[in-house]
């Protein structure tokens, strides 16, 4: 199945992990299935190999070759370990590994658990977005750019008496609306998208960089 597939990739980049420096392979001797709890399940551990997929892992395969893994296969794939980590250990772990997969009894981070978990996140999102910005990578293939023109556009059509944008725009503190006229017919220019050349500036923004 899919899934199963996936949860050996995840498990071969941990192997990986562990083998990438002396201080990992001190942290953790043996392969994963030889690792017990107390070795395993720690905030050291599953912080380091965040960093390692964050900053040492590159991809091996495909046309995404040499580049590195983006934010929601990171969180995905640190995610799928933990969980991997829960099944085998839980049931039957002593008191501090219970403490330690409270990480998603809630979003709240109301615990040190979540605290961590929330905060792990957050880094490997703000360390993406950076990065991505300096390698002029796009955010996110879904969202709609918004470049410089896009937004003279949009100041210039909220500017012009009684165009189609300043009826629909509301009035503030009750003042009456500018009232809408045809005595301009020139057609209004949209104000998202644009010509090729447009499309091929540098973005000042992206919407939504991260789900």
């Amino acid at each position: 199945m899919a899934w199963q597939k996936g949860q050996v990739v995840h498990l071969r980049i941990f192997e990986l992990f562990r083998n990438s420096s002396e201080h990992t392979l001190a942290l953790l001797p043996v392969p994963w299935s030889e690792l017990n709890e107390d070795a395993l399940c720690n905030f050291e551990v599953f912080g380091a190999f965040a960093n390692y997929m964050l900053n040492d892992y590159t991809q091996t395969t495909g046309a995404s070759t040499g580049n590195y893994l983006s934010c929601a296969t990171i969180t995905g794939y640190l995610g799928s370990v933990l969980n991997q980590a829960k099944i085998r250990f839980l049931a039957n772990s002593n008191e501090k590994t219970k403490l330690f997969f409270m990480y998603t009894a809630s979003t709240r981070g109301s615990s040190a658990e979540e605290k961590w978990y929330q905060g792990i996140k957050q880094k490997i999102k703000r360390i993406c977005f950076e990065r991505c910005k300096v390698l002029g990578e796009e955010q996110d293939k879904s969202a709609t750019p918004i470049y410089l023109e896009t937004i003279q556009r949009m100041c210039a059509a909220y500017a012009k008496a009684g165009g189609r944008e300043v009826r629909a725009r509301p009035s503030r503190r009750g003042l009456p609306r500018a009232p809408h006229t045809e005595t301009d017919s020139s057609p209004t220019r949209p104000l998202v998208g644009g010509d090729a050349q447009v499309r091929h500036q540098v973005p000042l923004a992206v919407c939504r960089p991260f789900e």
